[in-house]
């Protein structure tokens, strides 16, 4: 890891060392969840409560999905109520607003969350019927509530249930194939086979920091900074347009983060490679393999 990056910006564009962070930020909230509430992973492993993290189901890519709560819309929807006048509508949507509250903390999890939408969807289809049979054309203003709440229903259905059905396709996973030092993981994903072909090529890590002779475009590299996921990306021609505008426009040296994996004495996998087998062979013991799989970009964990 330099201290610094002073060199030009030309012979920065072909440094292959140099990565762009994508952060999950999904996927860092469910890590967060699971050490806030103290679960209790299978193997020792320092890393087992990040496995779990990268091990559950759900959508990285850069779409909202329909993730958050009907409530959101029925809020509105209950204060639409009001217009119509009717107590018979205005009852119910006062008890399905603190039902799907209730739904909504106690779906707030890992495990959950992915079925709020479907278990509150009859639910918010019944209230929508009782609307219709309730609706009153003789009062403007009831006519006005009328259409408000079902304008609000059409917009939570459209970008929640139906993003929420088109998005399953990006549901994904990911395995752990090595490990480098500082919790710098090497992955395989699991699912979201057409994530490429939706949102652009991801790069490919250079084999001298993967050591890996084929990069496949289902492995990914995952960090783990101060408790935050990121997905490192080679950077791409397009990232390094927009850095030289960036840097041309404000006038200031982007930050960066070091994550201390290689450095002047050993920079390849290959070279971290040879000093632990030399490691191992002067101590005449094995290394541990619990904290270090080595190399990591090498060595595949056991299932």
């Amino acid at each position: 890891t330099r201290p610094v990056l002073a060199n030009t910006f030309g012979q920065y564009v072909t440094d292959e060392y140099l990565f762009r962070p994508v952060p999950l930020a999904h996927r860092t909230w469910i890590y967060h969840t699971y050490f806030r509430e103290q679960v209790q992973t299978e193997s020792p492993s320092e890393i087992a409560m990040l496995k779990m993290a990268l091990s559950e189901r759900c959508i990285d890519a850069p779409i909202d999905a329909g993730r958050w709560s009907p409530i959101m819309c029925f809020a509105w929807t209950t204060l639409a109520t009001s217009l119509t006048g009717n107590y018979i509508i205005v009852v119910p949507a006062v008890f399905c607003f603190f039902a799907l509250y209730l739904l909504s903390q106690l779906a707030n999890a890992p495990g959950w969350y992915k079925y709020e939408r479907i278990v509150s969807l009859p639910l918010r289809l019944a209230f929508l019927g009782l609307v219709f049979w309730q609706v009153s054309t003789s009062d403007a203003v009831a006519v006005i509530g009328t259409v408000l709440v079902v304008l609000l229903s059409a917009v939570d259905f459209a970008l929640g249930d139906l993003s929420q059905l088109l998005s399953y396709r990006h549901l994904c996973a990911y395995e752990v194939l090595s490990m480098l030092p500082n919790r710098v993981l090497i992955c395989q994903r699991r699912g979201a086979a057409h994530f490429e072909d939706t949102f652009g090529d991801r790069g490919l890590v250079p084999e001298a920091i993967s050591g890996m002779g084929s990069w496949a475009r289902s492995f990914t590299l995952i960090a783990d900074m101060h408790g935050l996921l990121f997905e490192l990306r080679p950077m791409s021609q397009a990232d390094w347009q927009a850095l030289r505008i960036r840097i041309d426009t404000n006038r200031k040296v982007p930050p960066f983060v070091g994550l201390d994996i290689y450095s002047d004495h050993c920079q390849t996998a290959r070279e971290r490679e040879a000093q632990l087998k030399a490691m191992r062979l002067g101590a005449g013991e094995r290394a541990d393999t619990d904290k270090y799989k080595g190399p990591p970009m090498m060595q595949l964990t056991q299932s």
